[in-house]
């Protein structure tokens, strides 16, 4: 058996937030927690069309004001970068996005906004009735979460949101009455897309959760977790909880796709598996659709694996089975014969790629904790890293596995603070388990 010692855990999740810096001096500074909160926080790469340069979002906490400022920069393979938008306490400028290669979009007080490379100012693309998150754009059409009322449009929503109550109760008729800290509401999450002409929004949105198994009885509470969109702008495919008189016990979660233009009915790939299933991912053709899936059910921290679908003779086989490991999340290699995972592997997250038709894997990173990992180009990854000396930022893995940097958005910040790296070991635990532990040298350690 092999147990996990996780000591100093919080603080060492906590240290893994902050870039790659230069060496610390033995008489640098420690790291306290006002330091700690006014670094910079990255966000997620975004690649443009010809690979070329990243988009990515950068968060800063300001103490004195006791707010913080989200805004948009952008990156060349080179690391010059540029700020696309305002920093502005109190603001955010998020969900970056690309129309083509010298033109961006991003979200900005519930609006998306349009805005060229070599442009100061932008201009509003759709400006929604209601909140909207988790857009991209394809082919002409964007694809967007928005939460709504049960057969109900965006607009109808906020005129119902509107209306002034006598009281707050609500009438629960199943047991998925709250989610960790949150209380469960008549509105959920649904997946839409609307299209573009000329930059402008055309016609009406349309819910593509619509046509799902009584999506259309107020009492059936559909809840959409994640969704990813097809290179070419046809499908979507999204993950929701089935819905059930009890919720709050099943694990019943699965993956479909659907046509983005609104025609189709929603296509359930993951039948007859009652566990959960997540991270789906489009391979670059659209052909194959792969996920992670955990088979037992009523387990949510079981193992996950890996699963591709066919999606046009329906199916369905198991990538990698004898792996026991559990993937994180997944990405299709370029030519459509590999997947790019990220797996928790002994107190680390690592890069593994997958042959689809094989199983066979191959590690491509080491240590540190890689996420929100991208193609770039044919071959290449970008990422974002860090490890327990080294704070978040955005990284380039070669085909060649040359590793490098494109982004140091703490270095400043951090000149002469000490990031103490982390060494793990093992010891024989109770009744002989062996267990795995880390340990971090505090600031000027002298043995």
């Amino acid at each position: 058996m092999y147990g996990l010692l996780l000591f100093g855990a919080c603080f060492l999740h906590a240290l893994s937030c902050v870039s790659a810096i230069e060496s610390r001096s033995f008489n640098s500074r420690p790291l306290d927690i006002r330091l700690f909160h006014s670094l910079n926080r990255i966000g997620p790469p975004v690649v443009s069309p010809d690979a070329t340069k990243i988009l990515y979002t950068q968060a800063h906490y300001i103490q004195a004001d006791n707010n913080s400022e989200t805004y948009i920069n952008v990156v060349d393979l080179s690391g010059e970068i540029s700020q696309l938008t305002e920093a502005r306490g109190g603001e955010t400028y998020g969900n970056p996005i690309w129309f083509d290669n010298e033109t961006v979009g991003y979200l900005h007080k519930n609006k998306l906004y349009r805005q060229g490379l070599d442009e100061k100012n932008a201009t509003v693309v759709y400006s929604p009735s209601i909140d909207i998150s988790s857009v991209s754009y394809r082919s002409g059409r964007l694809v967007f979460v928005a939460s709504v009322y049960p057969n109900v449009s965006l607009a109808q929503t906020k005129d119902l949101t509107a209306v002034k109550k006598r009281d707050s109760a609500l009438i629960y008729d199943n047991l998925w009455v709250r989610h960790w800290d949150e209380w469960m509401s008549p509105r959920k999450p649904a997946l839409f897309s609307v299209e573009l002409d000329d930059w402008k929004v055309v016609g009406k949105e349309t819910n593509l959760l619509l046509n799902l198994t009584a999506f259309h009885d107020p009492l059936v509470r559909w809840s959409l977790d994640e969704h990813t969109v097809d290179r070419q702008g046809h499908n979507a495919a999204f993950i929701v909880r089935t819905p059930n008189e009890d919720q709050s016990w099943t694990t019943n979660v699965g993956v479909y796709t659907v046509p983005i233009n609104g025609t189709g009915q929603p296509r359930l790939l993951s039948s007859g598996i009652e566990g959960i299933s997540s991270a789906p991912a489009f391979s670059p053709d659209g052909r194959w659709l792969a996920w992670l899936q955990i088979k037992e059910p009523a387990y949510e921290s079981g193992q996950k694996r890996i699963y591709v679908g066919d999606l046009v003779s329906g199916k369905v086989a198991a990538v990698a089975h004898d792996w026991d490991r559990s993937p994180q999340s997944l990405l299709w290699s370029q030519n459509g014969t590999s997947l790019y995972a990220v797996v928790a592997d002994s107190g680390n997250n690592n890069i593994y790629v997958v042959d689809v038709e094989s199983g066979r894997r191959k590690q491509l990173t080491e240590t540190g904790s890689a996420s929100a990992v991208r193609l770039l180009g044919k071959k290449d990854l970008v990422f974002v890293y860090s490890n327990t000396d080294t704070p978040m930022d955005i990284h380039r893995l070669a085909s060649t596995g040359e590793r490098r940097a494109l982004t140091a958005v703490n270095q400043k910040v951090l000149k002469n603070v000490y990031l103490g790296s982390a060494q793990d070991f093992t010891f024989t635990g109770a009744r002989n388990d062996l267990v795995h532990g880390w340990l971090v040298k505090p600031p000027n350690f002298d043995p």
